[in-house]
């Protein structure tokens, strides 16, 4: 589990960039790579709280793209 959490990591770290250069899919990816990291960490046995709790990076990150700049959010401004 390690290993593949490792992985996540790295693939983060590539849709972090792309949200860089505007790549919409690139919210969509932190989504994906958020729900599964979610799933192990119940699976390895990490509390309910402690595992939601990698979740609010997402939220985080969808305010932040609500921000508007002469009236057009940055979500607008994402390919």
């Amino acid at each position: 589990m390690i290993i593949l959490l490792g992985i996540l990591s790295v693939v983060n770290a590539i849709f972090a960039v792309m949200l860089l250069q505007w790549k919409k899919i690139a919210f969509w990816g932190f989504i994906g790579t958020s729900i599964i990291v979610l799933i192990i960490n119940l699976s390895i046995g990490l509390g309910i709280g402690q595992s939601l709790f990698g979740l609010v990076g997402i939220a985080v990150l969808y305010g932040i793209l609500q921000i508007k700049k002469d009236n057009v959010t940055a979500w607008k401004n994402l390919e």
